[in-house]
């Protein structure tokens, strides 16, 4: 018997793990956690500050996603190769009123 398309599972990953990992990027208060917010939540979150990094699942069809968060503050950026780490893409953010913002996203090639 075939399952609905949105309750088939993928037996091929392992019980709660991600199949894949999108890191979001860029400065403090560009808007990663707004946007975050608004696709997960359907919710508007003014500029709030990320301790280190933080993330959900979403799940599209049979994937899992794990979609992070990074803290934009340059105190944090020692921790950001670890987040990116085996990422399978990532979104770059900007403010588009603050060209420096844009220009920073040079600096975080690495991912």
């Amino acid at each position: 018997m075939e399952m609905p398309e949105r309750t088939r599972r993928n037996k091929n990953k392992k019980r709660g793990l991600a199949t894949a990992k999108v890191v979001m990027v860029g400065d403090a208060c560009v808007g990663k956690t707004s946007l975050m917010s608004r696709y997960m939540e359907r919710q508007y979150v003014e500029c709030t500050n990320t301790i280190g990094a933080a993330f959900v699942i979403k799940t599209w069809g049979i994937h899992d996603i794990a979609i992070w968060d990074t803290a934009g503050e340059e105190k944090y950026a020692g921790m950001t190769t670890f987040y990116y780490r085996n990422a399978s893409a990532a979104i770059l953010t900007f403010d588009m009123f603050d060209r420096t913002s844009f220009y920073n996203l040079r600096s975080n090639q690495k991912c």
